[in-house]
């Protein structure tokens, strides 16, 4: 099921490089690194440190599920020239009407949490954090 939302968005990433509305040479942080990067060729950076030394073998930020209690910085992926922070731990393309969307919205409007969101389409977005 997982696999379900994920090849599709790579899919839908290697388009969008393709015809040139996301540059080829993107760099994104996320926390899942597998099917996305695989299947759309974008560069990423290992938010959970998995495939990250640096983040490897920085300290335990919350204790989770094994090999994924650690978390790299937002500074972290500024330095390493990172373009697009995922908001959501997996999905960089939003449906207008998804819950992580809405939460972004009140997360910026009550909590002051900074976002940026792009528009694809009139129903799909890029919603990230710039570093």
């Amino acid at each position: 099921m997982f696999l379900g939302t994920v090849v599709p968005e790579a899919h839908r990433l290697r388009a969008l490089m393709d015809q040139g509305v996301l540059p080829r040479d993107l760099y994104v942080a996320m926390g899942s690194v597998g099917a996305i990067p695989y299947y759309s060729g974008v560069r990423t950076l290992d938010k959970v440190g998995l495939t990250d030394a640096h983040v490897a073998h920085s300290p335990v930020t919350r204790r989770r599920l094994m090999a994924h209690d650690k978390d790299a910085t937002i500074e972290y992926a500024r330095d390493r020239g990172v373009d697009l922070w995922t908001y959501d731990p997996v999905h960089l393309l939003m449906s207008v009407h998804a819950r992580r969307m809405l939460v972004a919205i009140r997360d910026a409007l009550v909590e002051g949490k900074d976002g940026w969101v792009a528009p694809l389409s009139d129903t799909e977005y890029v919603l990230c954090r710039l570093p």
